[in-house]
C-alpha cells in the first residue's frame, strides 16, 4: 500500500492582518485629500519690519474675526523688508481683491486717537480690509499705519500736492467750512515731480461738495495776516489747531465745476487768503511803472476797481526793465506786475475772456482809466492798486515793456499829496527870502527918508505961505500953494498914508518870517503837514468869587 502525497498550493486570499493598515491608509488618504480640497489660500505680505508678529501665533483677522494664521516670517532677498507667509480660511478667498489692504494692528497714538488697545493682552495681529475690485491676488504690500476708512466705504479719494511738507500728517482731518468730512490717509514725497503728495478720503455724501473748481488749503494753527485791509486773525477748528488739517471750499465769485473722480489731483494752497488771491486759471498780466515809493506794497496785495477786487499783485522787481540800457538813475521807475482775473468781473474763466477783457481795458484807458497806489490801512501802512477813471489826464495807451504789456499809472492819495508838498518846498527853497528881507528893509528906510524930505518941504511951504509977500500974490497962485500944502501934509509922519504904509511893510515882513518858520519846520519834521504837533493843554476853569 502506497503512502498518500500532500498537495501544496499557494493561496490568493489576502490575510486579515492587512485589513487594519488598509483602513488606516484609506482614511488617511481621504483626510489628506479633504484637507487639500478645503485648504485656504496662502498669501505673502511684505512689511518694513515684523514688530509684534510671531510665526504660528499671530493671527489674520477681518472685522475682528479670525480668518488665518501667520506660518512663516523671513527676510526678503535684499534684506530690506520682511516677508510674512500666512494661510487663510478657504471661505476668505473672495476677500483677497486686487485693492485689498493689510496692516499690523498694535497700540498706536495718533491724531485720530488711541487705537489697538486690545492687543496689549492678545498680541499684535494682521487686519485684512477687502476692496471692491476682482479677487485673485496673493502677494500684498502691508501698510505701515492704519487706514482711517475701509476701502468699501462710499466716498471719493483724491490727491493734493504741495511743494512744502507743511504741518500735515496721516490722520489729520479734512474740513468743509469747519465741519470734518474726511481724513488724510497717506503722505508721500515724489522725487520725480519734487512735490509732497497727500491722499485724502472724503466720505459720502460730502464728496459731492468737491468739484473741479474747489480749492484746498492748509488749515493748521492760527493765521495772522496784516495786509491792505488791516489786521485779520483766522482760526480753524480746535482739532486742526492742535494737530493740523486741510480745508476746502469754492473761492469767492467762483461757480461749481465738473464732478471729480477717484485720484483727482489738486494743489494745496498755504492758507485761505492765498486761495482768494489767485483762485482762477486764466488772467491778464500787466506791468505798472511807478515814479514814487512802493514801500508797503506786497505780493498778493489786491487790485481793485472802485473798491471791488479784480486781481492781485504778483511781483515787484526791477528785472522787468530792459537790460543794458542807459537809464538816468534819478528817473528809474519801479515795475509792479499785476494780474486781472476776468472771472472776478463775471466773465468766464477762459482764454477767450482774457482776450476780450484786454480789448475792453484798452478802450477804457483811452477815456481816462489809470492805475494808482492807494493806502489800504493807516495801521499797517500797506498799499494796494486801484483802477479808476480820472479827468484831465494826459493821453495814454496800453504799451509794451519787453514781452509784457504796460498799464498807464497816475499819482493820487497820500503819495500825490507828498509829491505836491515836495514841489512847494522846492519852490519856497528857490525863493530869495534873504534878499527879499533885505530889500524890504531897504525900501522901508528909503520910504522913511522920502517921507521926511516931503515933511520938510511941507514945513517950508507953510512958512512961505505965511509971509507977507506971498499974501500979495494973485489969488490963483495962493490957491495952488494951498493945494500943494494939503497934498504934502498927507505924507507927514502922523498922516493916514504913513500909517498904512508902515502897516503894509510890517505885514510883509511878518509873512516872510512865518514862511521861513514853516520851511524850517517841514525840513525838521516832514510829517507835520499830516500829523500836527503837540496840542496845547485845554484851559482849566478858574473858581469864581462866589464859590469861595
Amino acid at each position: 500500500m502506497s503512502n498518500p502525497q500532500a498537495k501544496i498550493r499557494k493561496s490568493r486570499r489576502i490575510s486579515s492582518i492587512w485589513i487594519l493598515p488598509m483602513i488606516i491608509f484609506i482614511v488617511g488618504g481621504y483626510v489628506i485629500y479633504h484637507s487639500i480640497q478645503n485648504q485656504g489660500p496662502k498669501i505673502t505680505i511684505e512689511f518694513s519690519n515684523a514688530e509684534g508678529l510671531v510665526a504660528g501665533k499671530s493671527k489674520i483677522k477681518a472685522r475682528s474675526v479670525d480668518v488665518g494664521l501667520v506660518e512663516d516670517i523671513r527676510l526678503s532677498a535684499d534684506h530690506k523688508t520682511v516677508l510674512v507667509s500666512a494661510r487663510l480660511d478657504k471661505e476668505i478667498e473672495p476677500l483677497l481683491t486686487e485693492d485689498a489692504v493689510l496692516w499690523v494692528v498694535k497700540p498706536r497714538i495718533g491724531a485720530s486717537g488711541i487705537t489697538g488697545m486690545g492687543t496689549l493682552l492678545s498680541g499684535a495681529y494682521i487686519e485684512l480690509s477687502p476692496g471692491l475690485e476682482a479677487p485673485g491676488r496673493r502677494t500684498f504690500k502691508g501698510l505701515d499705519g492704519v487706514p482711517n476708512t475701509p476701502l468699501e466705504t462710499p466716498g471719493v479719494r483724491l490727491v493734493i500736492q504741495s511743494k512744502n511738507a507743511k504741518s500735515l500728517s496721516v490722520g489729520d482731518p479734512a474740513t468743509y467750512r469747519g465741519f470734518c468730512v474726511g481724513r488724510i490717509e497717506a503722505a508721500d514725497f515724489s522725487p520725480e515731480q519734487g512735490v509732497f503728495e497727500y491722499e485724502i478720503f472724503v466720505e459720502a455724501p460730502y464728496h459731492k461738495l468737491i468739484t473741479t473748481s474747489s480749492r484746498f488749503w492748509n488749515a493748521s494753527g492760527i493765521s495772522v495776516q496784516a495786509d491792505a485791509n488791516g489786521l485779520s486773525i483766522n482760526t480753524a477748528s480746535m482739532e486742526t489747531m492742535l494737530s493740523g488739517g486741510v480745508a476746502f471750499d469754492l473761492p469767492e465769485q467762483s461757480q461749481p465745476g465738473d464732478t471729480i473722480e477717484n485720484g483727482q489731483v489738486f494743489e494745496l494752497y498755504p492758507n485761505a487768503k492765498s486761495v482768494q488771491d489767485d483762485p482762477f486759471e486764466h488772467y491778464i498780466s500787466y506791468i505798472l511803472l511807478f515814479d514814487t515809493s512802493v514801500r508797503g506794497l506786497k505780493k498778493g496785495a489786491p487790485v481793485e476797481y472802485r473798491g471791488i477786487k479784480i486781481g492781485s499783485v504778483t511781483d515787484i522787481s526791477f528785472e522787468y526793465l530792459p537790460k543794458g540800457s542807459s537809464i538816468n538813475i534819478d528817473k528809474i521807475p519801479v515795475p509792479v506786475q499785476i494780474r486781472i482775473d476776468p472771472a472776478r468781473l463775471e466773465w468766464r474763466d477762459s482764454a477767450e475772456a482774457c482776450i476780450n477783457l484786454a480789448g475792453e481795458l484798452s478802450d477804457r484807458v483811452d477815456i481816462g482809466m489809470r492805475a494808482s497806489l492807494e493806502t489800504g490801512s493807516l495801521l499797517t501802512g500797506n498799499l494796494y492798486i486801484s483802477l479808476d477813471f480820472y479827468e484831465g489826464t494826459e493821453p495814454a495807451e496800453i504799451g509794451t515793456l519787453g514781452e509784457h504789456m504796460t498799464f498807464p499809472t497816475i499819482s493820487t492819495g497820500l503819495a500825490h499829496i507828498a509829491q505836491k508838498v515836495v514841489d512847494v518846498l522846492d519852490t519856497v527853497q528857490e525863493l530869495p527870502l534873504k534878499e527879499t528881507f533885505e530889500s524890504t528893509g531897504g525900501a522901508l528906510d528909503k520910504a522913511s527918508e522920502t517921507l521926511e524930505s516931503i515933511n520938510q518941504v511941507a514945513i517950508k511951504l507953510e512958512e512961505l505961505i505965511a509971509k507977507d509977500g506971498t499974501q500979495k500974490l494973485p489969488e490963483s497962485i495962493q490957491k495952488t500953494l494951498m493945494d500943494l500944502q494939503a497934498v504934502l501934509s498927507g505924507f507927514s509922519k502922523d498922516s493916514e498914508f504913513q500909517h498904512n504904509l508902515e502897516n503894509a511893510v510890517k505885514q510883509i515882513e511878518s509873512t516872510m518870517l512865518s514862511l521861513e518858520e514853516l520851511t524850517d519846520t517841514i525840513k525838521s519834521k516832514p510829517n507835520s503837514l499830516i500829523f500836527p504837533g503837540k496840542r496845547k493843554d485845554d484851559p482849566k476853569p478858574k473858581a469864581s468869587a462866589n464859590s469861595k
